[in-house]
């Protein structure tokens, strides 16, 4: 029975010498990985903040062209219509921080941006040159298309404050670049209704007009 005893105690024992082994040698990695996860974790929240700002930041860009109509809004329109707001600049490399903590989707939309600004570019070559001198065509195609990537813009930085659960408030008391996007949208949609009015009328007119010469 003794016998018995030593040999079930020298079996826990070895077992027991087994499990330690085992746990001494993957607690090191475990460790490793917990350190690495934190930190990880740390460098994204850190970079998403900054991102946040950027894109809010790029957003009042935004606004302030779509507003633009080629005059200072101080004096009266008169010469040439000319910018009177520098189209926006993204620059993802001001970012502090490596890209590689950031979801491979959220990367993907932040870099779509610099493509919408190219084509955006594109887009405008072939109005640069209508109807002078107040170019009114570049000037609304303009303004919109700053204006829908302005809204592009700030509904990422939302999904990106949901996601850390932040609330953005920084435009304390100050109208939002939200606010001023749909704003210039809502005006833009009315300008652009109204001229298809008038589009409408002139030709139903011309039609009459030539109607009435061929009797």
């Amino acid at each position: 029975m003794a016998d018995t005893h030593v040999t079930l105690l020298g079996y826990d024992i070895t077992i027991w010498g087994l499990g330690v082994a085992i746990l001494a040698a993957i607690m090191p990695q475990g460790v490793n990985l917990y350190v690495e996860y934190s930190r990880s974790k740390r460098e994204k929240n850190y970079i998403q903040v900054q991102i946040i700002f950027m894109l809010d930041k790029f957003a009042a860009d935004c606004a302030a062209v779509a507003r633009d109509d080629g005059y200072d809004p101080q004096w009266m329109k008169t010469g040439e219509a000319e910018a009177q707001v520098a189209s926006p600049v993204f620059d993802l490399s001001a970012l502090k921080g490596e890209y590689k903590f950031l979801k491979p989707a959220l990367l993907y939309r932040l870099q779509s941006i610099e493509i919408k600004l190219l084509t955006i570019n594109r887009r405008l070559e072939t109005y640069i040159y209508d109807d002078p001198p107040e170019h009114p065509q570049y000037f609304a195609l303009r303004r919109k298309q700053y204006a829908k990537l302005g809204m592009y813009v700030c509904d990422l930085s939302s999904d990106i404050s949901k996601e850390l659960k932040i609330k953005n408030d920084a435009w304390q008391g100050v109208r939002s670049p939200r606010a001023d996007l749909q704003n210039s949208l809502k005006l833009l949609k009315s300008r652009e209704e109204e001229r298809q009015k008038m589009l409408t009328a002139n030709a139903a007119k011309k039609v009459q007009n030539n109607s009435a010469s061929n009797i």
